[in-house]
C-alpha cells in the first residue's frame, strides 16, 4: 500500500528495546537428565529413556523423536545420520557419530 490510512509504529517509534529470546538456558542439567532417566527406568519406560538420550545426544526436539518410525531409523543406521522434519517443517540431517 502506497498511502495507508494507519501505520503500525516500529519498536524505535515506541522506544522499545530489542527482545533477547535466548537469555534463559532451558537445557536440562546432567543431574536433571539423570533423575528423569531414573524415573523412566523405575516405571519401565525404556522408550522415553531412549527418546531423552536421543534428544540430548543428537540435539533433537522431543516432537522430532516422536516422528521417528522404523523406516527413518533403518535409514539413519545405514547412513550414520538421521534426517528429520522438525519445527515449521524444516528438514535437518544430523550426523550420528
Amino acid at each position: 500500500m502506497s498511502n495507508p490510512k494507519h501505520r503500525i509504529p516500529s519498536n524505535e517509534d515506541l522506544k522499545l528495546e530489542r527482545c533477547e529470546n535466548s537469555v534463559v538456558d532451558r537445557t536440562w542439567s546432567d543431574t536433571e537428565l539423570e533423575r528423569m532417566l531414573a524415573i523412566c527406568q523405575k516405571r519401565g519406560r525404556e522408550d522415553y529413556s531412549a527418546m531423552l538420550r536421543l534428544a540430548r545426544n543428537c540435539g533433537l526436539r522431543i516432537e522430532e523423536c516422536h516422528k521417528i518410525d522404523t523406516a527413518i531409523a533403518r535409514n539413519a543406521i545405514r547412513k550414520i545420520e538421521i534426517t528429520i522434519s522438525g519445527k515449521n517443517g524444516k528438514i535437518r540431517t544430523i550426523p550420528l557419530k
